[in-house]
């Protein structure tokens, strides 16, 4: 071989890797069945197919990396160990990305498959199509998960799409994101108004002298500004500050009252999250999937 297609080689297997090691997984869930991302971060089952494949010929898992759960970079019976110390003998915990999606920091093992998480950072290749307002699904713009309509959907990833918000956040849960909390301090003893930000759960004031932090050019002029970009975010767990005012008998929406969806009514709302009331029980339910019992799912609140 000659020097110049050495080098080539060379240069193909090294983006060949760094190409693996952007892929996204979640690390200790070696059998790939998205226990850990669901929720459940211990699962006897994932060592015990580790042990299948290095020990009895077992397949090859998909995701190599999701297999290292001490992360030294290489498979083997320590990764089987330390997983189980960790999950019935209080042992050290397993390293990141764990137990939400992410990148592998050494990249020294491959991933050529984990469906639990979105493949890579990178916007998906999908776009509405016509003026139909028919939601398509929903989908990550490399930012942010948003909703898209149209008559039909154009692109190499229109069959990935999610089912809801939730879902798509969770799959890219290693990537940054819009929703993340933005990155802003107020200075100073002044109580000069600089704007509205987002906490990661919801919009607040920031006030001082002067703004620092990285996203201090992103503030907010209004708090309604600020919750019209962020509706999209997944929210927290924590009641929404809503409350229906008055006689009537106006249905004003559905909000999240700390454990179910539930009807808001009255003559007018009240709260810093009225913004926020949802059309319909089941996208108040989509909204807090992750804070929802499953046996309460598409249970519609009394009229």
């Amino acid at each position: 071989m000659t020097r110049p297609n050495l080098l080539w080689l060379l240069l193909a297997l090294s983006l060949s890797t760094e190409l693996f090691s952007q892929a996204l997984f979640t690390r200790g869930d070696c059998n790939a069945d998205g226990n850990i991302v669901q929720g459940i971060p211990c699962d006897l089952s994932d060592p015990i197919f580790l042990l299948g494949h290095l020990f009895l010929g077992n397949p090859e898992p998909s995701c190599m990396a999701a297999c290292d759960a001490n992360g030294d970079g290489e498979l083997d019976l320590t990764d089987a160990i330390y997983q189980l110390s960790y999950c019935f003998l209080g042992g050290e915990p397993i390293p990141e990305p764990f137990p939400l999606c992410g990148q592998d920091p050494a990249g020294t093992l491959g991933c050529l498959e984990f469906k639990w998480c979105g493949e890579t950072c990178d916007p998906q290749d999908a776009s509405g199509v016509g003026a139909c307002e028919m939601i398509i699904g929903v989908f990550w713009d490399g930012f942010t998960c948003r909703y898209l309509s149209g008559c039909s959907c154009e692109g190499e990833d229109c069959d990935a799409r999610y089912e809801s918000i939730p879902e798509c956040y969770l799959a890219h849960a290693g990537c940054a994101s819009f929703c993340d909390p933005m990155q802003v301090a107020g200075v100073g003893p002044c109580d000069a108004m600089l704007g509205w930000y987002w906490n990661g759960t919801s919009c607040e004031a920031l006030s001082g002298c002067s703004c620092e932090g990285a996203d201090c050019d992103r503030l907010f002029g209004s708090p309604a500004d600020c919750e019209a970009a962020t509706s999209v975010c997944p929210l927290a767990c924590d009641p929404m500050d809503v409350k229906g005012v008055g006689e009537c008998k106006m249905v004003l929406g559905y909000g999240w009252n700390g454990k179910a969806c539930e009807l808001i009514g009255g003559c007018s709302c009240e709260g810093a999250d009225c913004g926020r009331l949802f059309a319909s029980i089941k996208e108040c339910e989509a909204a807090f999937a992750p804070c929802l019992p499953e046996d309460e799912m598409g249970e519609e609140s009394p009229q």
